[in-house]
């Protein structure tokens, strides 16, 4: 990324309305899958992403023949009440969040957060503060903001609701999760939140990430806002990864009109 699209997306994250308008023409857009310039992400390359199913666990996002709750989310559910994620993690979605998470294009936290509001509406949750998932604060400093923030920060807005990211932090530093086994994950980030009661006590929590794996950190980070007093909790993220495709192709991907 250029020193000059890296200025207009930090500006792009503290600005909105004309003076986006105003970035756009200063700085033209490019799409983030092909290079096209003119948008974020073209609709061309917006075709191109692989919606999740419709009929999913509602706990993890696993791809199931009917739509409910798998027999593991079954055995030892999470303490948020439902999971909602926008696509499958391959392909357009990946390289959208890994230019967000590893390069520094936060504009496109608001593209992405865009595609997700319509499934917010549609899933009629109660939402009082939307809460991003953190970083630990040597990350937070290392990369210079969170992902998940950006992408949260966003949908408040979408959504006319308080986004709050002191609601939620990291107590302890996370090594990578990329290449850790489930089991690893969990122990990873197992006792690494603390919420605020004073934020969130009796409050409607939409959680906040940007992309669901082993759900290992959207577990410990919902169980210490579910300590912490909250009514309830809703998680989100933009894509869900650890997906075969032995999983997804064999069930229709087209999703009903309201999602």
């Amino acid at each position: 990324m250029t020193h000059a699209s890296l200025s207009k997306a930090h500006l792009q994250q503290k600005t909105s309305g004309v003076l986006r308008g105003v970035l756009d023409w200063i700085f033209p857009p490019v799409c983030a899958g092909c290079g096209t310039e003119g948008s974020l992400l073209c609709g061309a390359c917006l075709s191109k992403i692989h919606t999740m199913p419709f009929t999913v666990c509602q706990l993890c996002g696993k791809p199931l023949r009917s739509a409910g709750v798998c027999a593991a989310c079954q055995a030892d559910p999470p303490q948020y009440q439902a999971l909602r994620c926008y696509s499958v993690y391959e392909g357009i979605a990946r390289e959208l969040v890994h230019q967000l998470k590893y390069d520094g294009n936060v504009g496109l936290g608001r593209t992405l957060a865009q595609l997700m509001v319509p499934m917010v509406r549609a899933s009629s949750w109660q939402v009082d503060l939307v809460v991003p998932i953190p970083l630990g604060e040597a990350k937070l400093e290392e990369r210079g903001y969170n992902q998940a923030g950006v992408i949260a920060r966003a949908l408040a807005e979408e959504l006319e609701r308080p986004f709050v990211p002191s609601a939620l932090i990291r107590i302890s530093e996370a090594h990578s999760q990329v290449k850790l086994t489930a089991e690893a994950r969990r122990g990873n980030v197992r006792g690494a939140f603390r919420a605020d009661p004073e934020q969130v006590s009796a409050k409607s929590i939409l959680l906040v990430d940007d992309v669901f794996t082993t759900g290992a950190t959207m577990r410990f980070a919902s169980e210490a806002i579910k300590s912490a007093g909250a009514a309830c909790i809703n998680a989100l993220t933009f894509a869900r990864a650890g997906l075969k495709n032995r999983e997804i192709n064999p069930i229709p991907l087209t999703q009903p009109k309201e999602v």
